[in-house]
């Protein structure tokens, strides 16, 4: 298929003059002017930006203008230039890489991961293995989970110390070995190997797992049938959204339901309970040879990469390593490129092997169906999904099963000095602990106060230190002098390099912040250029929400004041009101399918074209309360939308559309 011609830097009406589309590559221009870099998939406001990459930006009073004048037409003009000046400097990084790939088709980190690939002559395992088993990609599927996020003490407030896995996903792959599978000829299963699976976990203990050697014999997969085990499995665990979530949890089945987990996450389960599941079946994967046309590289232009010697994955953490040394970088270049390589290890040492794509359709597919069973099964689904070009489920199921394992390690290593922690979450842990240890109270604990409260055990900064220390021995990179397993910089005053106490509170999965607290108690978040080098508070499940403040701005701060509220008050002291408590939450969603126009035909009906709704317009999406629905629809279809309008002031008296029309003040 011939591409498309590129978007050239100085040629910026022509890309002004496109719809939005989610396909923009590199700058990637909305309303709001957000500014895409596909090397970090990150979005900036345009003055960010500006920062992040040189460009000089004069940062002007943002006036709402009704019409169009000639003040908005300057505005325009002035931004174009800064969106070109951009748009050069951003294809002046792409361009370090090379790669096949046109700056226009680089969707994202991945796109430029697969670049590479391709560069070395890698071609898609089950491109080079058409005939590979599909019952065995089936099984593994099945044993495929994400990162290992959760909550351990919820809704109260803890002392802690943040650790975060160095580029967990890319450590975990060349632990294992997964490289080798990557650019082998032939990958083989060895099939029914029950009791050799069996022997390596029998002889496995904790310190073995301090062993890199251990990592590299956990490349399979193993039937079980559950009783007590401590396993990941989906399920429905809120009756409020009735959605699949994966949660670990002690399972149980009947030997007729036994199912399939990668060996990690068997022996995290090992870990956990001390026992040794009931194993039905067994299968290892085996890389064998070379593929022929393999062919050596240079990442961003600079560092040789053969792929028959060379594990790519460690070639670029050795890279983002080694950019603290060159003081040619200034501050915001060195956390840019950090960044970038950060993601494209991750996207392209995993991402591209767990790939699926969804297909959106009006009606219900036939599909073939690959999974705990030999046999595969067919059914009809509304949107089904395909495997992405570079799709392996065992390489996507192991990848994401040793990163759970690491975190269970660390969880183990805690448990042995009987501490715990508050959350974890994919690479990071806020394990309890204080300077010099000892009993914190928290509800449920299994320790007592004196005054007879319940508590958990903080271990001590040297403690921790100490567990940190053991994860040295499985540093894979050429740098193993530092331990994979690091305390976060959050951890340390800025301004003296001294060790602080952090707090932390966690609500539920991926939803905590930490903080600080002054010397009379009160809460001091960790914020940007104030106190810390990050915000340490989480946006999930708020960052998809309009400013209720102002919907045009992109100031985040009304989150900061709400977690600010939730800790306060979860800490026993008073908290303002917050400005927007009478808001309705409201989202806002793009028109960027013919599938979502086409669900839209009702609402457009009867109104004349000036006030339909039209491709690439935007939604306001009003998020209903738990058990908030009518009673006479299905709370899993129902979505209350109504055309975009700015003014907060105006959303609780907005009419909004289901099947019929309903009021925002009855949400």
């Amino acid at each position: 298929m011939k591409q498309p011609p590129d978007i050239c830097p100085g040629c910026v009406a022509q890309l002004l003059s496109q719809p939005p589309h989610r396909h923009l590559p590199i700058v990637h221009i909305h309303t709001r002017h957000i500014v895409q870099n596909v090397s970090t998939d990150e979005g900036y406001s345009l003055p960010a930006a500006c920062e992040a990459f040189g460009v000089e930006y004069q940062k002007l009073q943002t006036v709402r203008r009704a019409a169009t004048t000639k003040e908005s037409i300057d505005d325009i003009r002035r931004d174009g230039l800064v969106m070109s000046e951009l748009a050069a400097k951003l294809i002046g990084e792409f361009e370090q890489h090379p790669i096949p790939l046109s700056p226009t088709h680089a969707f994202s980190p991945a796109s430029i991961g697969k670049g590479y690939l391709r560069a070395m002559g890698i071609k898609p395992i089950l491109h080079r293995q058409p005939n590979f088993p599909k019952e065995y990609l089936g099984y593994a599927q099945t044993a495929f989970f994400g990162g290992r996020t959760s909550v351990h003490i919820r809704k109260v407030v803890c002392p802690v110390v943040y650790l975060d896995f160095l580029s967990m996903y890319s450590t975990v792959n060349t632990l294992m070995g997964l490289w080798s599978f990557v650019v082998a000829r032939e990958i083989r299963v060895i099939e029914h190997c029950k009791d050799r699976v069996e022997e390596l976990l029998r002889e496995l203990t904790p310190a073995m797992l301090f062993e890199p050697e251990t990592w590299t014999r956990m490349n399979g997969f193993a039937k079980i049938v559950p009783n007590g085990d401590a396993l990941p499995i989906r399920s429905k665990f809120s009756a409020a959204s009735n959605d699949w979530q994966v949660g670990l949890n002690h399972v149980y089945a009947n030997k007729e339901d036994a199912l399939w987990y990668s060996i990690p996450d068997v022996v995290a389960s090992i870990l956990a309970t001390g026992r040794l599941p009931e194993i039905v079946d067994a299968f290892l994967i085996d890389p064998s040879g070379t593929v022929f046309e393999a062919v050596p590289t240079k990442l961003r232009g600079m560092v040789e990469v053969d792929p028959e010697r060379d594990d790519f994955f460690r070639v670029i953490v050795d890279e983002r390593l080694s950019l603290s040394p060159r003081g040619h970088l200034s501050a915001i270049e060195a956390k840019r490129l950090d960044k970038a390589l950060k993601i494209l290890a991750s996207a392209t040492c995993f991402g591209i092997y767990a790939q699926m794509d969804r297909q959106d359709q009006d009606d219900k597919v036939e599909v073939t169906c690959h999974g705990i069973d030999r046999d595969p099964y067919t059914c009809k689904v509304a949107h089904p999904e395909f495997p992405g070009e570079f799709w392996f489920s065992p390489l996507g199921s192991l990848i994401t099963a040793g990163a759970r394992l690491m975190l269970a390690l660390l969880d183990d290593c805690i448990s042995r000095l009987h501490g715990t922690y508050v959350m974890e979450d994919t690479d990071s842990m806020a394990i309890v602990a204080t300077e010099h240890g000892g009993l914190v109270p928290c509800p449920g604990g299994p320790f007592g106060m004196p005054d007879g409260r319940s508590a958990v055990r903080a271990l001590s900064w040297r403690e921790v230190a100490e567990i940190v220390s053991r994860f040295v021995r499985l540093n894979p990179y050429t740098d193993n002098s530092r331990s994979i397993l690091k305390i976060e910089r959050d951890n340390y005053d800025p301004e003296t390099g001294q060790q602080r106490q952090v707090f932390c509170l966690a609500i539920s999965p991926k939803r905590y912040a930490l903080f600080l607290r002054d010397e009379d108690g009160n809460p001091i978040l960790l914020q940007k250029g104030i106190n810390n080098h990050e915000d340490r508070w989480s946006e999930h499940g708020l960052g998809h929400l309009r400013n209720p403040l102002d919907p045009a701005s992109e100031d985040r701060d009304w989150i900061r004041q709400a977690w600010m509220s939730v800790i306060r008050r979860t800490s026993g002291l008073s908290a303002q009101p917050l400005g927007f408590e009478h808001l309705p939450a409201i989202g806002r969603i793009p028109i960027t399918s013919p599938t979502a126009m086409r669900s839209l035909a009702r609402l457009n009906r009867g109104k004349k074209y000036n006030n339909r709704i039209k491709p690439f317009d935007f939604l306001l999406s009003c998020h209903v309360k738990p058990f908030g629905y009518p009673l006479d629809v299905d709370p899993e279809k129902f979505h209350l939308v109504a055309p975009y309008v700015p003014d907060p002031e105006c959303w609780v008296d907005l009419p909004l559309t289901m099947d019929r029309p309903i009021f925002g003040k009855t949400v």
